[in-house]
């Protein structure tokens, strides 16, 4: 156990002027601190979940909105239906994050468009107003408001689904 290799590490040499006694309040203070972290981390992801348990109820479309940041991905693994998950981002903007397919794996449920990952702002915000980023390895993008979060994933939908049933509207013409 690493911890318990720590905390031995407390005694003191053979040759330590330190006392048992007082090594002994050092590894006390140092597991404590440990354990106080440790405690403090599980009381943080009952929060998250609170959190993402709250936002999940008003989830549609594939998309869990989140009001800020927290530890998603664990949550929507049982949520077969999120596609992807939109929260603040630090910049003062909106992070839209795919959701992988069944990790391991990193491929996403719904891709964002190839044509899209790495492209500058300015070729971006013509294909949605707002939409300022996609990364290169095509898992996250950024959008200036929630509502350009929101109309990037309504058009990912839309371009999926031409790809999908590309002969549908003429079909329908006919």
């Amino acid at each position: 156990n690493p911890l318990s290799a720590a905390i031995s590490s407390f005694v003191p040499s053979w040759d330590s002027t330190q006392s048992m006694d007082d090594a002994f309040k050092e590894a006390v203070g140092f597991a404590q601190k440990i354990l106080t972290n440790e405690i403090d981390q599980i009381k943080s992801i009952d929060r998250a979940n609170e959190l993402l348990n709250e936002a999940y109820k008003d989830a549609k479309n594939g998309v869990l909105i989140l009001p800020q940041y927290a530890p998603w991905q664990d949550f929507v693994k049982s949520k077969p239906e999120i596609n992807f998950v939109i929260f603040p981002g630090r910049r003062n903007d909106y992070t839209i994050q795919g959701v992988q397919k069944t990790p391991p794996q990193t491929e996403l449920k719904v891709s964002f468009p190839r044509e899209w990952l790495g492209q500058p702002p300015e070729f971006l915000n013509q294909q949605v107003e707002g939409l300022m980023f996609c990364h290169p390895g095509n898992f996250i993008a950024s959008a200036k408001t929630l509502e350009a979060a929101t109309a990037v994933v309504d058009k990912i939908y839309e371009i999926q689904k031409e790809i999908e049933n590309p002969n549908h509207d003429n079909n329908e013409s006919r």
